[in-house]
């Protein structure tokens, strides 16, 4: 099975998501930055579904203005589940999905990307597509906010303009970790992003020429 998350690894380096699937116990152990960033994420979902009424946990209801949270849907070997799902008056969805960040970044939109195409599958109709992620102008007093502390940005045409390759790219992550070779640790595939946390990995994998640039 394929989730976002394992996409998204894909994306950062092709044999990250090999090694994930295939030889776990090459891989570093998560550290405790990765561990506080799972746990703010899960405080700001609770922030999150405090500023709706009734929001159901991984049951997707089709009555305008419900709200459901982690729902998990697949679609052949894929696999995602959701942040927010907003039934809106004509039946359709607003995804939206929580970040603990104070801005978008290139990786929400991919996320966003996958589960609008699993979500699509499932016949589900995306309308909205949005990041709901930290105010970095709100100052806290007194009890925290929940209306002040997120914000929501409108991703929906970034999103849908990935949509034409997102399949694509998602068959070939699923190729990648089905293979019986691993692909090239070479860090020349690795996200720009992503290459000193890569280097940490290829390094217990291949020796770098001597002079390498990375």
């Amino acid at each position: 099975m394929i989730t976002k998350t394992d996409f998204l690894i894909y994306d950062q380096h092709p044999c990250w998501l090999w090694l994930s699937k295939n030889q776990p116990d090459l891989l570093p152990p998560d550290d405790e930055n990765l561990a506080q960033t799972f746990e703010d994420g899960n405080d700001l979902e609770a922030f999150a579904a405090q500023r709706f009424e009734n929001v159901a946990l991984g049951e997707l209801s089709v009555v305008p203005g419900s709200v459901a949270m982690q729902c998990v849907f697949a679609w052949g070997n894929f696999e995602c589940r959701s942040g927010l799902l907003i039934r809106e008056p004509d039946g359709s969805i607003h995804l939206v999905e929580i970040k603990s960040s104070t801005r978008v970044k290139p990786e929400h939109l991919l996320d966003l990307a996958f589960q609008k195409q699993v979500l699509e599958a499932n016949d589900q109709v995306m309308s909205r597509v949005s990041v709901m992620h930290v105010n970095n102008s709100y100052v806290r007093s007194g009890e925290i906010d929940p209306n002040q502390l997120l914000t929501m940005t409108d991703v929906t045409a970034e999103v849908s303009a990935l949509s034409s390759e997102i399949a694509t790219q998602m068959r070939t992550a699923e190729s990648t970790a089905l293979s019986v070779d691993m692909p090239d640790p070479s860090p020349r595939y690795c996200h720009k992003d992503f290459k000193k946390d890569w280097l940490r990995i290829a390094r217990n994998l291949t020796k770098l020429p001597e002079g390498c640039v990375y």
